[in-house]
């Protein structure tokens, strides 16, 4: 799959937990990663917390413009 591909793939709408255990057997080890997941239900991309935010401002910001498109 091209890099083209990819990015028409996801959604960066669709940011999902996946719990992984650390050590398989013992769900005590088990830790939450965000994900980027694609239009079938994929995980993607592991993303950061800083990541995370950084989208998340990234959308505040597109409604605010929305907003003054409107205007």
């Amino acid at each position: 799959m091209d890099k083209e591909q990819l990015k028409s793939r996801i959604d960066f709408n669709n940011i999902q937990k996946k719990s992984i255990e650390t050590v398989k057997g013992i769900p005590e080890t088990a830790r939450n990663y965000d994900y980027l997941v694609d239009f079938e239900g994929n995980f993607i991309i592991p993303l950061t917390p800083l990541e995370v935010k950084l989208i998340e401002k990234i959308k505040e910001l597109e409604a605010r413009l929305k907003i003054q498109e409107e205007k």
